[in-house]
Parts: structure tokens; C-alpha cells; sequence
């Protein structure tokens, strides 16, 4: 993993994350920009301003979330120094009043500073021929691909996204397509009549969802796991399904305009009815995938012979 990838990533990502945490609040954020947002916080701070300023200021009232941050990106060293950090503090931790946190800080005794240095040790550590190790742990964590619970978890409570039901406390899914109607079973909807811009729901395991009669502006579903969904009569406006598993998805009858489906897994999906302009198929995987043939796809010839290619669009979907 190049050094220059993960330090563009984190250039590229944190300071947008920073202001809208400093300006929103942190509980604004979902909980993986938060995570970044404030580890984020943690690594701008050692090389610039410094423990003080990050302690009396926005971060010193997350401290808690911090730690346990740190132990979600799996540096639970560098979590064990900033709880250590916060009991230097009167009753255990910094006061969430930024002028009394302010106070606190400067009162605090050398000792406390000690602990922080154990700190500046772990982010001086490196990866032999790589990046910080702290850095390194973030940005893979930011870019592996969750499971259903931690999924589950990250979504829940975002306004406008349906969460899977909840049998016995734990997410559940059908364990057959999306599409699929069953008596007693509840409908599994993820978007519904719904209009969403700049998402970010990549790295995440959706599969069997329900996504109908929505408009999706800039939802980033990078590496996520959508196989047996059923995607139709949307529009996808400037969407990224780079890397997406989208194996057997029911995409019929909706519009995708300037998406990527760069590596895309598209094996068994069915794309008739839909219009794709502009779109990029780079290295995309066809197998199978279901087109008619007066489709305005455009894709390379190997993908050609991938298509299982139809003489007519087939019926029109449910939901529409």
C-alpha cells in the first residue's frame, strides 16, 4: 500500500469531516465519519497544535468517544492512553462546558502531559516500508468492507434509510431475493419514494434490499455487497458502484447516468429497461447479466460475449 495513497486519502477525506463535526457537532456525523473525524483530530493535532489545544477544544468534550475509536480501528494502545489521560481530569473526565474544559486543561499537572507522550510514541511508530501504523489502521479500517451487524449499526437511526428488521435483537435478512413477496414475511425496504444526495454507503453489506421509486444523487456504494437487490424504477445520477457486488440484482426499468461500475460485479443482474448513459463498465464482470438487445450500454467486447442477451425487454417490473 503506497505511502502517498493512504496520506492523499486522509487529506482528502478529514478536513471535511473536521469542519462539519466542529460546525454540526460530532454527533452529527454518522458514526464512521465521527470515527474519523475525531482520530483524525488526534493525528492533525501531534504533528500540529498540539495536545493542549486538542483537549480544550471540540474534541476534549469526545474524549470517550475517542478511546473507544481508537479501539474500533483497532489501536486499542493508543485507546488505553487516552483513558488513562482523561482520569488525570476532575471526576474521570474533561468537562463538557468548553470554558470550564478550557481551565481544567491548563490546571491539569505535568504528569498528565507524561501520559500523553506514551501516545506520541504509537504515532511514531511506522509500517517497514509504509505509512504510520496509527494511520495505516484507519484507513484500512475505512476501507474494509463491514459486515451485517457493524452495517446494521453504522446505519441505524440516518434519516431516510430503512434498517434491515430486527428479529431478536440482530439485524435479519430473507434468505431469498429481494424481489421475491412471502406471506408473513416483512418487507425488507432500504429506499423507498426517497430523494438522497452525497451519500456515502461504501464498504457496507446490503444485500436483498429494497431500493424503488427513488432519486440517488452522488451515493457512493464503493465495495458494498447489494447482490439479490431489487433496484427498480430509480434514478442513479453520478453514482459510484466501484468494486459493488451486485451479483443477480434486479436493476430493471430505472436510470443510471454518469455512474462507474468500475469492477463492478454485475453476474446474473438484470438490466433490461434501464438506461445507461455515460456510464463506465471498466473491467466490469458480465457474466450472465441479462440485456436486451436495444440496450444503450456500452461495453468492451469481451463483456459482449459475457451478456446473456434478450430479443425484448421482458415484462415490466413490479413497483412501478
Amino acid at each position: 500500500m503506497a505511502e502517498t495513497k493512504i496520506v492523499s486519502w486522509f487529506d482528502a477525506v478529514w478536513p471535511a469531516l473536521w469542519a462539519r463535526g466542529t460546525a454540526e457537532g460530532f454527533d452529527s456525523l454518522s458514526r464512521r465519519d465521527r470515527v474519523v473525524a475525531l482520530v483524525g483530530a488526534a493525528f492533525d493535532h501531534e504533528i500540529g497544535a498540539g495536545h493542549r489545544v486538542l483537549f480544550a477544544g471540540p474534541v476534549g468534550a469526545h474524549t470517550a468517544d475517542l478511546a473507544e475509536s481508537f479501539d474500533t480501528i483497532g489501536a486499542p494502545k493508543a485507546a488505553k492512553v487516552i483513558r488513562q489521560f482523561a482520569k488525570m481530569f476532575p471526576r474521570g473526565a474533561p468537562a463538557a462546558n468548553e470554558k470550564k474544559r478550557a481551565r481544567q486543561v491548563e490546571k491539569l499537572p505535568d504528569k498528565a502531559w507524561k501520559v500523553l507522550e506514551r501516545f506520541g510514541e504509537l504515532f511514531d511508530e511506522w509500517v517497514p516500508g509504509g505509512e504510520r501504523v496509527l494511520l495505516t489502521n484507519l484507513y484500512e479500517w475505512y476501507h474494509r468492507r463491514r459486515d451485517l451487524k457493524e452495517t446494521w449499526r453504522a446505519i441505524k437511526g440516518e434519516r431516510g434509510v430503512w434498517a434491515p428488521p430486527v428479529k431478536n435483537r440482530q439485524p435479519w435478512l430473507p434468505d431469498h431475493h429481494a424481489g421475491i413477496d412471502r406471506e408473513g414475511e416483512p418487507t425488507d425496504i432500504m429506499f423507498f419514494r426517497t430523494h438522497r444526495e452525497d451519500n456515502d454507503f461504501s464498504n457496507m453489506t446490503f444485500p436483498r434490499r429494497f431500493i424503488n421509486r427513488s432519486d440517488l444523487h452522488r451515493a457512493s456504494f464503493v465495495n458494498t455487497d447489494l447482490n439479490q437487490s431489487f433496484m427498480c424504477w430509480n434514478d442513479f445520477i453520478e453514482c459510484d458502484f466501484t468494486d459493488a457486488d451486485l451479483t443477480c440484482a434486479d436493476m430493471r426499468a430505472s436510470l443510471f447516468k454518469d455512474c462507474k461500475f468500475v469492477r463492478c460485479r454485475l453476474v446474473g443482474a438484470d438490466l433490461r429497461r434501464s438506461s445507461f448513459e455515460d456510464c463506465d463498465f471498466t473491467d466490469a464482470d458480465f457474466t450472465g447479466a441479462i440485456v436486451d438487445i436495444d440496450s444503450d450500454i456500452e461495453v468492451s467486447e469481451e463483456q459482449l460475449r459475457q451478456i446473456d442477451w434478450r430479443l425484448d425487454e421482458g415484462p415490466e417490473p413490479k413497483g412501478g
